[in-house]
């Protein structure tokens, strides 16, 4: 895998452009990350791993801000620490999947931030993350469909009436038996 990586960020480096001039098994962005790395520390596989540690430290803070929402400073520390023993260190390839949790947390960071202000600023973080996660993998659309289910509307949240009110509309959940739902056998 990572030589198919580091190749891919080679011919980048050398100006082929991914799904053109070559085949890149992944969707192409994350060989212009390597390509750079191969730039700034030398050609060798070493480079895309220095390029995905300055993610897996930038990823940190993240994990740990989360963490200290969650559980408070102490646990968060722990969860940190826990976090960062168990990822890279376990496998240190430069593998798109990385960058994709990387930025998924990332992601929810955003999101949280933005419930907590209702800033538009953090959406368009939320948009710039889901747009770079496609461009690193096809599998970052995941992410993006993530984003759009707003983690602020749980089940616990949903009210009866509105549901009630909602059944009367024919293209509202269409396959259930409304017989069922308004007699609670369902």
């Amino acid at each position: 895998d990572e030589g198919t990586i580091a190749q891919a960020a080679e011919r980048v480096l050398h100006g082929q452009l991914p799904h053109l001039d070559f085949t890149d098994p992944y969707a192409g962005g994350l060989a212009y990350v390597h390509a750079l790395a191969m730039h700034v520390f030398g050609v060798s596989l070493m480079a895309p791993r220095f390029a995905l540690f300055i993610a897996f430290v930038l990823w940190l803070p993240a994990v740990w801000w989360l963490a200290t929402r969650s559980c408070g400073n102490r646990w968060a520390v722990v969860i940190t620490i826990v976090a960062a023993w168990w990822s890279l260190p376990m496998y240190p390839g430069a593998m798109p999947t990385w960058y994709l949790l990387f930025m998924g947390t990332w992601i929810v960071v955003a999101l949280e931030r933005w419930h907590a202000s209702r800033h538009a600023n953090w959406l368009a973080v939320v948009g710039v993350l889901c747009g770079l996660a496609v461009t690193v993998k096809q599998t970052g659309l995941f992410l993006v469909a993530c984003a759009l289910v707003t983690p602020g509307k749980s089940l616990d949240q949903v009210e009866v009436p509105s549901v009630k009110k909602k059944l009367k509309r024919v293209d509202f959940a269409r396959n259930v038996n409304r017989e069922d739902i308004l007699n609670g056998t369902a």
